[in-house]
């Protein structure tokens, strides 16, 4: 048996608050496993307070649809630092 991280209890902590935000779990029983959860040592008695939930989706950033980063910047457009032109 390993025993449970902080990053461990932070997880399943977010699992309860989105089982409660879903209506999966009520206020009352939310706290009776937040006290489980905190109790844990293993990772083992981490799992067993969010066996029942859905499993948590793994949240995602959003990427940019712009081109790579090649670390120097990208200039656009129609400008010219010549200065203003006469006609």
């Amino acid at each position: 048996m390993r025993r449970a991280s902080d990053a461990d209890r932070d997880a399943a902590a977010g699992a309860l608050a989105d089982a409660v935000a879903a209506g999966r779990l009520s206020l009352a029983e939310h706290n009776t496993r937040l006290d489980a959860l905190f109790a844990a040592v293993t990772e083992d008695q981490v799992s067993a307070v969010v066996a029942d939930l859905p499993a948590r989706p793994v949240r995602r950033t959003a990427r940019s649809a712009g081109p790579p980063c090649t670390g120097r910047p990208t200039l656009t457009g129609a400008w010219s630092s010549a200065g203003p032109r006469s006609g």
